[in-house]
């Protein structure tokens, strides 16, 4: 299996993520390459135990096209999108490139701009799933303007299937037109509008630590968090690199190298708040990375991304049986 996965990782990074996304939409697919993985009850999310403190980060199924897959795999949670107001094309291709080392020190810089078929198209989905209990369903919203939130906050919670809301204010890819997390004034009133229209459990994704996204900045959001009763935070986006082989020349870099910058801002945020729910996401390769993040920053659930890019669901099975070695061999 290994063998096979590698090989794929070396075909163009583009024509293995359109080719692997029509595959996975196949459910005897799935179960070749994901056998239902193992139930491990270590943690909370939303307030609620869940299956598995693994789970899938948002970028992977933008539309929902794969859920009616996912849900059957015994994931904690999973997480729909980023999903716009309107559809969206995206950037130009190239947009990926695959970074791959022989000592599974993977790497993914993505500059796909969130390309989204549109939040109307995802809720159609959605609705058509059967939700088992266990599993925490995840939409990632992604507006441009406060007023974008709104429209999708409304929408959103409309879905009773829907358990949580992730406001995506740290895509690299893009360009906001307000800097969220600079610009405080405007990001109280968006907390405040989302959290008053919906009742939902919302999440803030957050970037990495950096010069423009510091100490001060994060702990700032945190308090917003706690004045509106936002539940969580979602730490953390893709790190934003110079990458001349891509359309824009620059883009999100996930994976193995990212994990260091994860752990430094988990820290920071136990620091200022220990008690807020945290998803964390960045270079989550391991099983010994899941039980490093639970144990020492006190996380809720861990997502997947980068990995499964590389393996596809085969990720979710490999990273939960480590991960059950350490708990309960």
């Amino acid at each position: 299996m290994k063998k096979f996965l590698r090989l794929l990782n070396f075909l163009p990074p583009e024509f293995t993520f359109s080719t692997s996304h029509l595959l996975l939409t196949i459910y005897p697919v799935w179960k070749f390459l994901c056998p239902k993985i193992p139930e491990l009850r270590l943690t909370k999310l939303c307030g609620l135990s869940i299956r598995n403190p693994i789970g899938l980060g948002a970028g992977i199924d933008k539309n929902g096209d794969l859920l009616k897959c996912l849900i059957k795999v015994g994931l904690g949670f999973i997480t729909i999108g980023s999903v716009t107001l309107k559809p969206r094309t995206g950037n130009p291709k190239p947009r990926l490139v695959k970074i791959v080392s022989t000592n599974d020190k993977i790497a993914l810089i993505n500059a796909l701009g969130l390309p989204s078929k549109g939040i109307k198209y995802a809720l159609n989905r959605v609705e058509r799933i059967e939700k088992p209990s266990g599993t925490i369903l995840i939409l990632n919203i992604a507006g441009f303007t406060i007023e974008e939130f709104i429209k999708l906050t409304i929408l959103a919670s409309k879905c009773k299937k829907i358990d949580a809301l992730e406001l995506n204010l740290s895509c690299p890819n893009i360009k906001y037109k307000v800097d969220w997390f600079n610009n405080f004034e405007e990001l109280y009133t968006l907390l405040r509008e989302v959290t008053y229209l919906s009742k939902k459990v919302i999440f803030v994704k957050i970037p990495p630590l950096s010069r423009s996204f510091n100490f001060e900045n994060l702990r700032k959001l945190i308090r917003l968090c706690e004045k509106f009763g936002i539940s969580g935070i979602t730490a953390i986006n893709t790190y934003r690199v110079i990458e001349k082989k891509l359309s824009t020349g620059f883009g999100g870099l996930s994976g193995f190298p990212i994990y260091k910058l994860l752990k430094t801002t988990l820290q920071k945020i136990r620091e200022i708040n220990n008690e807020i729910e945290v998803i964390a996401c960045g270079g989550v390769l391991h099983g010994h990375q899941v039980k490093e993040l639970i144990e020492k920053y006190n996380v809720n659930a861990t997502g997947i991304v980068t990995a499964f890019a590389f393996e596809g669901p085969y990720a979710f099975y490999r990273i939960s049986r480590e991960l059950m070695k350490y708990y309960f061999s």
